[in-house]
């Protein structure tokens, strides 16, 4: 179950993280972000990512280490 979901994830990151792209936070700022930096799993698991920010998933929530709640 978790290599299929790996392998549509990584099928994914490669289109998205080229693509940088505007979201609508719920106070009404608009962010500028990389799609790839900010893609979630739910797992809990601590991974590094491309741009050498640590990053802890929890359920339902999205954190960096650096105390910048997304």
């Amino acid at each position: 179950m978790r290599q299929r979901r790996d392998g549509v994830r990584k099928r994914q990151d490669g289109v998205m993280r080229q693509r940088r792209v505007t979201r609508q936070r719920r106070d009404g700022v608009m962010r500028q972000r990389w799609d790839g930096v900010m893609r979630q799993r739910r797992d809990g698991v601590m991974r590094q990512r491309r741009d050498g920010v640590m990053r802890q998933r929890r359920d339902g929530m999205r954190q960096r280490r650096d105390g910048v709640m997304l």
